[in-house]
């Protein structure tokens, strides 16, 4: 384990003082079955997540500071997905996205609001395990790619008025997807786990190109009740590249943040639950962006075999 945290340092240590982006960007997140391995060959693993995101905190560079168009901006994800195991070391994930944002702005006592719903962009996605040997008999590795459709429209209107691109469904763009997940055994009822998501997006038809995106997932699960309640602690880093419109760069586009996550997880009937609550420990953006100020999700997970 001892490599492998200092291969994910070395990984991380020059993306740390590059200048920070995203707020345009149109995320996906990373929880589900991004953060598990494969499963059993005959297999199904079905989920539902649900994500509500107040993202109203406004900042200037690292620095949080009142809004002066007093926006108040939020998102309610669901997302559905199932995973096939093919074989013992193939599985085939899809997900299901559907997306719900309102923003509101009040300004010299005029009140605005902004919002969108409805199908987001799909993801299908082959995980393996190539059943390497280097991290002994308490650890795995699996490693997998994915690609995600234009399923969600990227240029809904209201009143007329194309909306913002972070209040669009989808990219428009087909997009590309790197993953990774490492887990380890550290005592009986302690386990350590890293994800990693890498997202590669390609130009739209509107030649607009969203920055790649890295997710980077550390998690400590604690089992206080064997097979029935966990605590768990997720840090998550997450860097996004600049967007590009025409080939120039997009301003106040690009952003770092590192984020908690505390939660605790049962199995009731057969159905894995997850409650999680994440706030952000760092935050720096491109130019003046809103950003996450927390975020509160609910997983379910039933498995057939």
């Amino acid at each position: 384990m001892r490599k492998f945290l200092i291969i994910f340092s070395i990984l991380l240590f020059p993306l740390i003082d590059l200048n920070a982006q995203g707020c345009c960007s149109i995320s996906i997140n990373s929880l589900g079955s991004t953060e598990c391995g494969t499963i059993d060959k005959g297999s199904f693993l079905l989920g539902i997540n649900y994500w509500h995101l107040n993202s109203s905190a406004y900042y200037q560079n690292s620095k949080k500071e009142n809004d002066p168009l007093k926006r108040n901006a939020f998102g309610n994800n669901f997302l559905f997905d199932i995973e096939y195991g093919f074989t013992k070391n193939l599985s085939i994930y899809l997900s299901v996205p559907f997306n719900f944002y309102i923003r509101e702005t009040n300004l010299n006592g005029i009140s605005n609001v902004y919002h969108n719903y409805g199908l987001g962009d799909i993801i299908l996605m082959a995980k393996v395990n190539p059943n390497f040997q280097t991290f002994g008999s308490n650890a795995s590795l699996n490693i997998g790619f994915g690609v995600k459709f234009p399923s969600g429209k990227n240029d809904s209107e209201q009143d007329g008025i194309q909306l913002p691109i972070d209040l669009q469904l989808g990219t428009g763009s087909f997009d590309f997807l790197l993953w990774g997940f490492f887990q380890e055994s550290l005592a009986e009822r302690l386990r350590f786990t890293q994800s990693l998501l890498f997202k590669i997006y390609t130009k739209n038809p509107d030649n607009y190109l969203f920055g790649n995106e890295l997710n980077l997932n550390s998690s400590l699960y604690f089992d206080i009740i064997n097979d029935f309640l966990t605590a768990n602690l997720l840090v998550r880093f997450q860097k996004r590249w600049k967007d590009k419109l025409d080939n120039q760069v997009v301003v106040n586009s690009g952003r770092l943040l590192i984020e908690v996550l505390p939660g605790v997880q049962f199995d009731l009937f057969g159905v894995g639950t997850r409650f999680n609550f994440g706030i952000p420990i760092y935050t720096r953006v491109e130019g003046s962006q809103l950003s996450l100020l927390y975020r509160i999700g609910l997983e379910l997970r039933y498995k057939i075999n």
